[in-house]
């Protein structure tokens, strides 16, 4: 009996990726599911081949029609003959959509996560057909999880030596004018870097020196330059070893004399903010660290969203055989 062999796993392909549009994915894809599985598995996205996981063997691939796929592997062993979903270990393996439908939410999920308002859940029911709007809700948090798995694994500083990294902190979800239900304060430190068009955002605690500045030191390189408002709890930055500017925000909103700043770091939050407003109800404000997540994700990855989406599934997160 056939054992286990190495497959070398192909990675996406940015032009093939770039090239892709909403209004081709269903006439590309949905028409043929053998091409569309051919084309998922070209780019890494779902496995050549498949080990039983009882008997270590080489599974073979038939054709099983009761399955959404149409398509199955199934072990040889005549004792075994245990069947596994083509799907599994990849991203697709807890859908119970076609192929081509993931595709299509994830490309409208990628392509739109940095807009202060996406496609509604009913334009994409009707389009799609799908039944149910927690489709469409699962689907799209499924895609927040990728960009929060990638900051867990890639947790990468801003800044720099001689570079100016802007910080400031900012209220979510607080009461306007003190009206409407109570309501817990949410706090969420944010830094950017002008220069490369970075930021980062981080949920925290409280606002104290104790609690930012670690946050600081996770996130902000070395050597590089702080500019802050006057918060009493950053006067500790320079014993962090950085250089710091401040302005005063009671007289300016850049010092006249230093020009020390803080409006990109506060533009980061009206973006941001723009964004939540548009999706946080009163029910999911405990999701607010996967929105700063998705906020994020497309600051570092705007410029070809859906092809770094499917490499970062490929390389890191349901790397398949």
């Amino acid at each position: 009996m056939a054992q286990a062999a190495a497959v070398q796993r192909p990675l996406p392909d940015r032009n093939e990726f770039e090239s892709i549009r909403l209004v081709t994915i269903g006439s590309r894809f949905s028409e043929s599911i053998d091409a569309t599985i051919a084309w998922c598995r070209r780019y890494g996205l779902l496995a050549q081949t498949m080990v039983c996981p009882v008997c270590n063997l080489l599974c073979q691939e038939g054709v099983y029609n009761r399955v959404i796929d149409g398509r199955v592997f199934r072990c040889p062993n005549r004792d075994c003959r245990k069947v596994s979903s083509i799907r599994k270990g990849s991203f697709f393996e807890a859908a119970h959509i076609p192929l081509w439908k993931v595709i299509a939410i994830t490309y409208m999920w990628s392509t739109n996560c940095g807009r202060p308002r996406g496609p509604s859940q009913e334009f994409l029911m009707r389009e799609l057909d799908i039944g149910s709007e927690h489709t469409i809700v699962d689907w799209n948090q499924f895609c927040r999880d990728v960009a929060v798995e990638y900051f867990v694994n890639h947790p990468q500083q801003i800044g720099g030596p001689g570079s100016i990294v802007e910080i400031d902190e900012s209220a979510f979800a607080k009461r306007k004018y003190n009206r409407g239900r109570m309501v817990p304060e949410k706090w969420v430190f944010g830094a950017y870097e002008a220069a490369r068009k970075r930021g980062v955002m981080v949920m925290v605690d409280r606002r104290d020196a104790v609690t930012l500045m670690p946050v600081i030191n996770q996130w902000i390189a070395p050597g590089s330059i702080i500019w802050s408002d006057m918060w009493a709890a950053y006067n500790q930055i320079p014993n962090q070893g950085f250089q710091h500017g401040t302005v005063n925000h009671t007289h300016h909103f850049v010092d006249p004399n230093t020009g020390v700043t803080t409006n990109h770091a506060e533009a980061m939050w009206s973006r941001a903010k723009a964004k939540f407003k548009s999706m946080m109800g009163p029910t999911n404000r405990d999701m607010i660290g996967g929105y700063l997540a998705e906020f994020m994700w497309n600051q570092r990855f705007g410029d070809s969203p859906f092809f770094h989406f499917w490499t970062q599934i490929a390389n890191d997160l349901y790397v398949v055989n």
